[in-house]
């Protein structure tokens, strides 16, 4: 198994890079605010970036549980509520 080891940033490059991500999903999500679907894209962000900074920790050994956005709500009966 290898053993990948990654140094530490300073908070204000992790926070600098945060916002880099941030704003590259928002340019990838601009076409659903152009549909009628920008009430969701900034939570849809939000989300992403905490489901991203989980995942990020737990392959880096951290035990993080994926833990789903409370905002969020998966209804397979009826996909467009």
């Amino acid at each position: 198994m290898l053993n990948y080891s990654y140094p530490r940033i300073s908070e204000e490059e992790y926070r600098k890079s945060v916002g880099l991500y941030r704003l590259n999903l928002a340019i990838i999500l601009k076409p659903l605010r152009m549909y009628g679907q920008g009430h969701v894209v900034d939570g849809a962000i939000e989300s992403i970036v905490d489901l991203t900074e989980q995942f990020g920790m737990r392959v880096r050994g951290k035990e993080q549980p994926y833990v789903m956005p409370k905002n969020v709500r998966i209804d397979v009966d009826n996909p467009d509520d």
